[in-house]
């Protein structure tokens, strides 16, 4: 029974002309491909951004470390302005404890 449909199918196909099984042909082929193009490109693009944004705030953290003097009263402070103008609007309090140092950030500057 299942070679009498295999055979009616191709049967069926065979009546359909050149132009119109190519044509199919390229329908389900471009189906395919942009299936898998919109499963695909948004992990690229997520893993790209990751990526990118690690590599930015490594940079952000090495100039922070880089920038970083201990002051008269034993308090870290910023030696200069960061190059990045996002964190030039932050004010970056950073305390020593009698134990750790503990990281206050990002508390916003009046004015």
């Amino acid at each position: 029974m299942p070679n009498l449909s295999k055979e009616k199918l191709r049967q069926g196909v065979k009546k359909l002309s050149l132009k119109t099984r190519l044509l199919l042909a390229a329908t389900l082929w471009l189906s395919a491909m942009t299936i898998a193009a919109g499963v695909s490109i948004p992990g690229l693009v997520r893993d790209y951004l990751i990526s990118d944004l690690e590599i930015q705030l490594g940079h952000a953290m090495d100039e922070i470390a880089a920038n970083l003097e201990v002051d008269d009263q034993g308090q870290l402070m910023l030696a200069t302005r960061l190059s990045d103008p996002r964190f030039n609007q932050l004010q970056w309090t950073l305390l020593a404890n009698q134990h750790k140092e503990r990281l206050f950030a990002f508390s916003l500057l009046v004015g």
